[in-house]
């Protein structure tokens, strides 16, 4: 809508997610203001975010992302995983964008992770 060609945009992945400590739980902490924690890498997701943790993994259909929520620590995740990932970039292929980037691989599982993700859509269109 602003003219920008297409071919110009790249859409960015983050192999990381960003934490935010003091968060209401109203709405599961979506849109609510934080005090910026630390990040975590995606290779670390597993453990650092797990139910056991106290965290509830949920999607955002407006972004097309999830996000996680700690509810009695008050903790907020935002991140991008294999789903968000792969919509990502189908939408750079689609659209024709110039393509995606990620920021930061040595974040990623060691195999099997978003890269993979990233190549796999990229081979099957």
């Amino acid at each position: 809508k602003l003219g920008i060609p297409a071919n110009k945009i790249v859409i960015g992945a983050a192999f990381y997610g960003r934490m935010w400590e003091n968060v209401s739980d109203s709405n599961n902490g979506l849109y609510q203001s934080g005090k910026f924690k630390k990040g975590v890498n995606y290779k670390n997701f597993a453990k650092e975010l797990s139910s056991s943790n106290g965290f509830v993994m949920y999607w955002d259909d407006v972004s097309k992302a999830p996000y996680a929520y700690n509810a009695k620590k008050k903790l907020f995740v935002t991140y991008d995983d294999k789903r968000s990932i792969e919509l990502k970039t189908k939408y750079v292929i689609d659209q024709k964008l110039n393509g995606i980037m990620f920021w930061e691989i040595t974040h990623d599982t060691y195999s099997d992770g978003l890269l993979h993700v990233i190549d796999q859509v990229k081979r099957s269109r």
